[in-house]
């Protein structure tokens, strides 16, 4: 039974390594990591049995209820009414019930779990075990299919999300169906199936919430790219009777690129598009006018994309010893938030991730 221990501590680690990852990504979803956490401490508990019992009769039977937590999270994932805005849980009365079954299992645990332990009483195990099992794969069993027979998970679930539920699912069914396939084949090694088996539904989530945010991002991206360009159409209609000849806006244009690669104006944080135009020596409608129809663009995403470009440089060429800070001044911007956001914008990665990359590259 010791070759359990290997995939507990391994899905430990994982899961706090898949919590870590969640939150710092800002994309947590709070019934989802809180099944992720009681999966963790779950496997945690196992292991701290395994090692104190060394694999016995008393790790065997030996619950900890938390598998009756498992259905209805699971539930209140599915549900997803009682999160407010900012996603913090508001707990209903309603929902308290709902883990009643785990409260009482939990408290008969710990009194089993101290006879057994300090008492030696061991004859309490096999009772203790079997209305445990029943009661847990009873609460799976009823919570799974209340959840996949529902008409709102046949019309009203997005996929993503429907693949989760299922894939959680059917982990609360393992346990009847291991009960019954016991009893078939008494020496089948049922814990190491159930464990192996949290072990794969995790890593189906990860893999599930990675295409998720994947899938957010696209989404992101195209809605931003529609918006500009319907901003864009508008503009162009605004100046649809523009008094601006082709070789007018070609020679402005080319002033332009002339004035940015020779002097740079953009690395003067205070610029503003009447000194750019002052600069060109045009007006500042007619500037306008060249960025918003001729290049697809604002004064503010122009000069910060030649800022952001500018800082790739710094960073590839390996100047300022790698301090972010000191290359968001040295490219003009006025502030790291402003560099942070126009960075990940225009390259789909952080100034940090992208510093670390061309240090390998080098390397």
């Amino acid at each position: 039974m010791e070759t359990v221990l290997i995939p507990i501590v391994f899905q430990s680690i994982f899961t706090l390594l898949l919590i870590r990852f969640f939150i710092k990504e800002e994309i947590n979803i709070p019934y989802l990591d809180i099944i992720l956490g009681v999966l963790m401490v779950h496997l945690i508990y196992k292991a701290v049995l395994l090692s104190v019992f060394n694999g016995g009769v008393q790790y065997e039977k030996l619950h900890g209820a938390f598998s009756l937590l498992y259905g209805p999270l699971l539930y209140q994932y599915f549900q997803n009414k009682h999160i407010s805005k900012n996603k913090k849980i508001i707990i209903s009365r309603n929902d308290l019930w709902h883990y009643v079954p785990f409260l009482l299992v939990f408290m008969v645990n710990a009194y089993v779990l101290y006879a057994v332990y300090a008492l030696d009483k061991l004859v309490l195990l096999d009772h203790y075990h079997l209305v445990v099992f029943i009661v847990t794969a009873l609460s799976g069993f009823l919570y799974a299919t209340y959840i996949l027979t529902s008409k709102t998970f046949a019309s009203k679930i997005d996929l993503h999300k429907k693949r989760i539920i299922t894939g959680i699912a059917c982990l609360l069914y393992i346990p009847g169906v291991l009960g019954l396939s016991h009893s078939l084949w008494p020496q089948m090694p049922g814990r190491i199936i159930w464990y192996l088996a949290i072990c794969l539904l995790l890593v189906f989530i990860l893999i599930e919430r990675a295409r998720a945010q994947k899938r957010a991002l696209s989404l992101l991206q195209e809605a931003l790219r529609a918006e500009k360009q319907r901003q864009m159409e508008a503009q162009r209609k605004v100046y649809a009777h523009s008094k601006l000849g082709d070789s007018e806006r070609k020679a402005i244009s080319g002033k332009l690129t002339d004035i940015v690669i020779r002097e740079k104006p953009y690395l003067n944080a205070q610029l503003t598009l009447e000194e750019l135009a002052k600069m060109i020596d045009i007006p500042k409608h007619h500037l306008t006018e060249i960025l918003n129809v001729d290049l697809n663009t604002n004064f503010y995403h122009y000069i910060n994309g030649l800022r952001i470009k500018e800082a790739m440089r710094l960073m590839r060429n390996g100047q300022f010893d790698g301090n972010l800070l000191h290359v968001c001044f040295a490219s003009g911007f006025k502030s790291k938030s402003t560099f942070n956001k126009y960075f990940k914008e225009l390259t789909g990665t952080t100034p940090k991730a992208f510093r670390e990359r061309e240090t390998l590259t080098e390397g």
